[in-house]
């Protein structure tokens, strides 16, 4: 966006197929397509002016243009025929490579937030964060592809600093580096982070210009990210009453409560200081689904596998996926082993009837709550559709998006919803059958439920957080990030699903339903994004 604000022509390949792309990975070359784009580009357009072409990308993106770069040089070794395609390449945000084999005469640009995860992997520099890119010994060796900046005695001396953003070289011969250094960024952030988005456009005006010049501390990319995280609120805060108005039809009226069901809580906590240990085990068993992130995740890699590849099968097709399936899962076994002890070993002695709480359910209404949610989500992804195609509008913050996809591609997605489903069905039943409780009022209960279900969320990733930002480097190990990220994701997900499911429960008084309908959507919230088959990577 801010880039075709400045007046480029803006190519964006949809290499996951997150959009309505067709999945093309395993037929693209060199990078995923990047390279297939600039010769379309260069050779097939007459309104681009292909004397002027750069290249950028960001984490994966990077990596695909670090395999392009390294394609353009061995083609400019080799073939006596070589055509020089493009001006500049900026590499953002991902692992550390050799660039031994790039072409000369080409601009090369890295950008790194001083909190990425991908910096420690850089080389360590004592007193200084691992993302400090000014004095690390690789990035004076890459600067010193365009010319002698840095003696061997400055290359390991962390006085002797790089300047971020200054040209380093030649910018008319194209043997130039120049070096980026976002501040106050990590991995998870970049993608709309005010610094990183300004070093982008900084770039590109260095070193192809803009047709029209806008200075690149005039950001306002934000804004319509943020826009396009209030559609998404839109869509969540659409599920409770679509579900309530539907039920109202003769089919799935009979999912609705009925006259004899009580609406008063079941649950009995006790009183004084024994009501204050009634709540310790679900908030304790809060803290469990942050903390087991990693491990359980990982676990898939020790059952999965596809011939040598582990992770990941024929059938559930993403490791990340299933590793994010695998946790939840795993998690909802436990709070489901905990709900059963502690209804043998206390509910059923203070009268507690698991039908009068609503944990039931029968095969008719199973179908029915299933085509429910088949039919809340067809009405919200016409909604969706409309907007995205009339007014463009994506229904996106970060990696939670409600896309129009391809069939196929949606097909993939929903492998997945039966392991949502099962995940909100216990949350559901711990949130509206035990912790709803007698003699409590109902907006006292919903702040309880959700304090009960983010405050450890909210406690670990803040631990994480804070010690990234004062020390590069989060809880745990590195690269792992992806799993605390997924964490901060899952609060707006977490707030969604306990209020969505709590307004379904008093219309049917049943724990199940909810999260059947609210489970389908969300497993498209989640998984759209990073759906492409692994094995194609």
């Amino acid at each position: 966006m801010e880039l075709a604000r400045r007046g480029y022509v803006v190519f964006t390949p949809d290499i996951t197929a997150a959009g309505k792309s067709s999945a093309v990975m395993d037929t693209s070359t060199v990078g995923y397509g990047i390279y297939d784009v600039i010769d379309y580009v260069y050779y097939g357009l007459d309104y681009v002016d292909n004397t002027r072409i750069g290249i950028a990308g960001y984490s994966k993106g990077g990596t695909n243009i670090y395999e392009v770069m390294n394609q353009y040089g061995k083609e400019q070794r080799e073939d006596p025929g070589y055509t020089q395609r493009i001006v500049s390449a900026m590499i953002i945000d991902t692992m550390f490579m050799s660039f031994d084999n790039f072409p000369t005469g080409i601009v090369i640009s890295w950008d790194t937030g001083d909190r990425s995860p991908y910096a420690n992997n850089y080389t360590k520099v004592e007193g200084y964060l691992p993302g400090d890119l000014s004095v690390k010994p690789e990035f004076k060796q890459l600067v010193n592809r365009a010319g002698d900046f840095f003696s061997e005695a400055d290359i390991n001396d962390p006085s002797v600093k790089i300047e971020m953003g200054k040209v380093y070289g030649d910018l008319e011969s194209g043997n130039a580096v120049i070096i980026y250094n976002a501040h106050l960024v990590t991995h998870a952030t970049g993608v709309f982070a005010k610094n990183l988005i300004a070093d982008v456009v900084d770039f590109f005006e260095t070193t192809i210009g803009a047709p029209n010049p806008i200075p690149s501390s005039n950001i306002r990319s934000r804004a319509q990210i943020f826009v396009g995280g209030i559609g998404l609120v839109g869509i969540a805060l659409m599920i409770a009453p679509l579900a309530i108005l539907l039920m109202e039809l003769p089919f799935f009226r009979s999912l609705r409560k009925k006259e004899e069901d009580t609406v008063e809580p079941v649950a009995d906590a006790g009183s004084g200081i024994g009501r204050w240990l009634y709540f310790l085990p679900p908030l304790a068993l809060g803290f469990v689904l942050p903390l087991t992130n990693i491990r359980f995740g990982q676990m898939t890699y020790k059952f999965l596998h596809m011939g040598e590849k582990t992770g990941l099968t024929r059938w559930f097709l993403n490791t990340w996926q299933n590793s994010i399936m695998c946790w939840l899962t795993l998690n909802a076994l436990i709070v489901l082993a905990v709900l059963v002890l502690f209804y043998i070993l206390y509910h059923k002695r203070h009268d507690f009837k698991l039908g009068a709480a609503g944990i039931r359910i029968t095969l008719v209404g199973a179908i029915k709550a299933v085509l429910l949610g088949i039919a809340v989500f067809a009405i919200l992804y016409t909604v969706a559709a409309f907007f995205q195609y009339t007014l463009k509008v994506d229904f996106r913050l970060q990696d939670l998006t409600f896309p129009v996809m391809t069939w196929d591609h949606l097909l993939k997605c929903m492998r997945y919803s039966p392991f949502v489903i099962f995940f909100w069905c216990i949350n559901s039943a711990s949130m509206n059958a035990f912790n709803r409780v007698r003699g409590m009022s109902e907006k006292k209960n919903i702040l309880l439920v959700l304090l009960l279900n983010l405050l450890g969320l909210v406690v670990v990733l803040a631990i994480h957080y804070i010690k990234l930002g004062s020390t590069g480097a989060g809880l745990g190990f590195h690269m792992r990030w992806k799993y605390f990220t997924t964490c901060f994701l899952f609060i707006p997900i977490t707030v969604a699903g306990t209020l969505i499911n709590r307004a379904i429960y008093k219309h049917t008084h049943n724990v199940f339903v909810g999260p059947v309908i609210f489970g389908i959507t969300a497993t498209i919230f989640s998984t759209a994004v990073m759906m492409m088959p692994d094995y194609l990577y």
